[in-house]
């Protein structure tokens, strides 16, 4: 039997909306012998593995070995179209190869007109650009792209989720997948903020009253705490639902599974508009629906906490 390969698995951090799909392709995904080479090609098109649109950034890019120690980039190139280096497996067991970006993005204030400020989590920290500005939005994004190429057996050690926002959990080895076969992933939520909130809402002078008041720890919990941080709950697993929806498209295409975002890229190959707009429009119509949810159960809550 064939064995399927998976060149390039799972943008963590995509969306519907994304211009170009960010992919990487290794020159094999099951090698033998003590030790081999694997070439890494990485790009960002319109359809995934075209060489027509940008390389990705060299500082973006990283190998692992089984171990989680990062191996050296050799024989870097990078193109105007793409990015590619050769990497010396001399471990035994599955290696991961990735496309990392971190950056940092808010906007500010500057004599009533809004400007934003863009970069790396280092650059912030160096320039302090908030430092006297007053902060409107920020936010802070993580989009990973891996692929993983296997020397000898496979091993589980580089699957494991990096637990940073919205990630993968593979329930199936990419490199034991043959021709087919079904793969299987759990998406892991980020619970981190969730977390934040609640901490944030349990110094609130309500809950610190009702506990002082002698009301038990449960009903405090029950009634005030968790009521009053589910709009806020809410709100983040709505974001979500984009990045799912985003990620749904990339795994039907790698896989070949025929389902709307298969169609949807199809569509897009074709040059068949109407098909592309229907598609679309469903998409967005799932995340207004997920947000609109959201904000419904928020109101019904906060209507609740009044009541009590």
């Amino acid at each position: 039997m064939k064995r399927t390969h998976l060149a390039a698995l799972i943008l963590i951090a995509s969306s519907v909306a994304s211009a170009h799909n960010v992919w990487i392709r290794p020159s094999s995904t099951q090698l033998s012998g003590e030790k081999d080479y694997v070439t890494i090609d990485n790009g960002a098109s319109d359809i995934p593995f075209d060489v027509n649109h940008r390389g990705r950034p060299a500082e973006n890019l990283h190998a692992y070995a089984p171990d989680g120690k990062e191996i050296e980039k050799e024989n870097l190139m990078a193109g105007k179209l793409r990015t590619s280096y050769d990497a010396k497996l001399t471990q035994q067991g599955t290696h991961r190869f990735t496309d990392e970006l971190h950056f940092i993005q808010f906007n500010y204030d500057d004599g009533g007109k809004s400007v934003r400020w863009r970069g790396t989590p280092e650059k912030y920290q160096k320039e302090n650009p908030m430092a006297d500005k007053k902060r409107e939005k920020y936010k802070q994004l993580t989009l990973n792209t891996e692929t993983f190429v296997t020397l000898g057996e496979p091993t589980a050690d580089v699957l494991k989720p990096a637990a940073k926002g919205l990630d993968l959990e593979y329930l199936t080895h990419p490199n034991e997948l043959y021709a087919g076969e079904t793969a299987k992933f759990q998406v892991r939520m980020p619970f981190r903020r969730a977390r934040a909130l609640i901490a944030a809402h349990s110094r609130a002078a309500y809950v610190v009253e009702a506990e002082l008041a002698g009301m038990p720890r449960r009903r405090v919990l029950l009634a005030h705490l968790l009521p009053s941080a589910a709009y806020g709950i809410g709100q983040l697993f709505a974001q979500t639902v984009p990045y799912l929806l985003g990620g749904t498209v990339v795994i039907e295409v790698v896989v070949s599974y025929p389902g709307l975002g298969y169609t949807l890229v199809t569509a897009v190959t074709d040059r068949e508009a109407p098909t592309v707009m229907a598609i679309g429009a469903v998409l967005m119509l799932a995340a207004a629906v997920a947000f609109t949810l959201a904000d419904l159960a928020g109101r019904r809550n906060q209507c609740v906490v009044a009541v009590v």
